[in-house]
């Protein structure tokens, strides 16, 4: 059953759960975009600039954000509208394994009377994750390669080694090498870096991380390879502390200069009762004593997200400030306004803004994009989004078994170990989403039974509350995870 419905909103996975008669049965429905509409502010009226339609297959679902929409579809086709004229532009084709893994893309483009190939991307997966990538370019008679990477996995789905060739003179050429050591929490221990030359891996710089006892890191140390003398030689190195409550509270990094090491510059953090972020501090390291850099400081509401970020500048023995950003948020946590201003000559000047409004499902309804051009903010575009409801499953009805699991640390900064309890030897798919129900990341591991731990590197992520699914053949488990 598909209810289409207009939403006019740009994220998904917001999840209903309908109950049948029987208590161990739920029916799950989740929403995916299925188009997207652009819409330019000309003349004090609003113009079509672009589309995009998605179509998908079964349970396969997607996720939108400001600039583009990513997910498991099977086809998405964009159009431009010159002069209000729609007009073929690129398309997408993607094609599945069973496992809902994507095995293979190809991006088209429209020559004004038919669809031309463009980029061919073929990936290869074993149990454990993937193992191969394939880059192709289309000449016009026939696809021709342009780079390909080989993964090699442990049992854990950990990446060992990663190689890159590029396609040159008719022959692939190895071009880079990765190689990774981890520990029994499968966290990186060390990264060899190796690029290929004169027909032979030659070793370029390596990564040793060190960790303490609750999985923080708290030092990653840099090495060159001196080809002259065939040894490793320090440059550089982090060195992290965290509070108590194992949020990153200082990071240094520091050179490696005649024999010692010297200190380069430092980010000091601190955080209120609650373990919210309140101040970040840079400084640099010069004549022998640290001189500050640069501010920014936050103000957190009572749920922890940032309602005021303010950045400062030192000069000549003060801070001055120099941009500052305003959210605000609804009942739910949804931001609302998102306010970026300039300081500049003893005023703030507003430099761009975006509003957004929500439906009933908590999913984004508009979004509008401001620019403040000297005259006060102005409308530069908008983005519309269409939405389709699904039922997860063959019939919408499925029997979801609970497993058990933890979180250690949480909240957490830089990574976070979540250990469930597997009671099947086989893959566990684990998911993070953000607020917004956008899903974040998604990685398959092969666990075997009994207590098995999945560590998230969430350092490119945002501070804020995420929520995780891990999914296997013999149940479900979630939870909440906090980064601060």
């Amino acid at each position: 059953m598909k209810n289409l419905y207009l939403l006019l909103a740009l994220t998904i996975c917001s999840i209903t759960l309908s109950y049948s008669q029987n208590p161990d049965e739920v029916a799950v429905l989740n929403t995916r975009p299925i188009a997207v509409n652009t819409e330019g502010w000309s003349s004090g009226t609003w113009v079509q600039q672009d589309s995009l339609h998605l179509t998908y297959s079964g349970t396969r679902g997607g996720s939108a954000q400001n600039s583009f929409v990513e997910g498991d579809f099977d086809l998405s086709q964009y159009w431009n509208w010159p002069g209000g004229v729609k007009t073929n532009n690129r398309l997408y084709e993607k094609t599945y394994d069973a496992n809902n893994r994507m095995t293979q893309q190809v991006t088209k483009a429209w020559n004004n009377s038919a669809w031309e190939n463009q980029l061919r991307e073929t990936f290869t997966f074993s149990a454990q994750g993937l193992t191969n990538s394939l880059y192709e370019e289309w000449d016009g008679n026939a696809w021709i390669g342009s780079y390909r990477r080989f993964f090699t996995l442990d049992a854990s789905g950990n990446q060992l080694v990663v190689q890159r060739d590029n396609w040159s003179g008719g022959n692939w050429l190895g071009i880079e090498k990765i190689t990774y050591t981890y520990n029994a929490s499968n966290q990186v221990l060390v990264a060899t870096y190796q690029d290929f030359v004169g027909g032979n891996w030659q070793n370029d710089n390596r990564n040793t991380n060190t960790y303490d006892i609750n999985g923080n890191r708290i030092g990653t140390t840099s090495e060159a390879w001196n080809t002259g003398t065939s040894t490793w030689e320090f440059y550089g190195r982090r060195v992290l502390t965290y509070t108590a409550a194992n949020l990153l509270q200082i990071e240094t990094y520091q050179n490696y200069v005649g024999g010692n090491w010297v200190d380069n510059y430092r980010t000091t953090k601190s955080y209120n009762a609650q373990n919210y972020i309140l101040e970040s501090i840079l400084e640099n390291y010069s004549n022998g004593t640290w001189q500050n850099s640069q501010k920014t400081t936050y103000t957190p509401n009572t749920a922890g997200l940032d309602t005021e970020t303010l950045v400062y500048n030192w000069s000549s023995g003060n801070w001055f400030e120099i941009s500052r950003n305003r959210r605000t948020y609804n009942a739910s946590g949804n931001l609302l306004t998102d306010l970026t201003s300039y300081y500049s000559n003893g005023t703030w000047n507003d430099g761009y803004n975006s509003v957004y409004t929500y439906n009933s499902d908590n999913n984004l309804f508009t979004l509008l994009y401001q620019e403040d051009f000297g005259n006060g903010l102005q409308n530069v575009y908008r983005r519309l989004y269409y939405y389709e409801t699904y039922e997860d499953g063959t019939n919408g009805i499925t029997t979801i078994p609970t497993l058990t699991s933890t979180v250690l640390p949480n909240p957490f900064t830089i990574n976070v170990a979540i250990q469930v309890n597997a009671t099947t030897n086989g893959n566990h798919t684990f998911e993070v989403y953000n607020m917004a129900g956008q899903r974040v990341h998604t990685e398959s591991r092969h666990l075997t039974p009994g207590q098995q731990t999945i560590v998230w590197e969430g350092s490119d992520v945002p501070k804020g509350v995420y929520f995780y699914k891990i999914n296997s053949a013999s149940g479900v488990a979630s939870g909440k995870l906090v980064k601060q």
